[in-house]
């Protein structure tokens, strides 16, 4: 596997475990969260199997929608 592969990987299951992490401290469910973002369900459960690739866009909007930072770029 290329090691761009394998780095995606890491920083994709990652990602996941802060969405999860920020949901659980909300009390929040993936419905809740689709609510929010105004994404469908089955959108956030793509995203929350890791069968999603996400955009900068969706990440901006899931951070928007829940208050916090999933990612730290700046």
């Amino acid at each position: 596997m290329p090691t761009s592969t394998r780095l995606f990987q890491q920083k994709h299951k990652a990602l996941i475990k802060r969405l999860e992490e920020v949901l659980g401290k909300k009390e929040w469910t993936q419905r809740d969260l689709a609510n929010a973002t105004g994404l469908k369900d089955s959108a956030i459960s793509r995203i929350m199997h890791g069968d999603a690739n996400l955009t900068l866009k969706t990440i901006t909007m899931l951070e928007q929608a829940l208050g916090e930072q999933l990612i730290n770029i700046l």
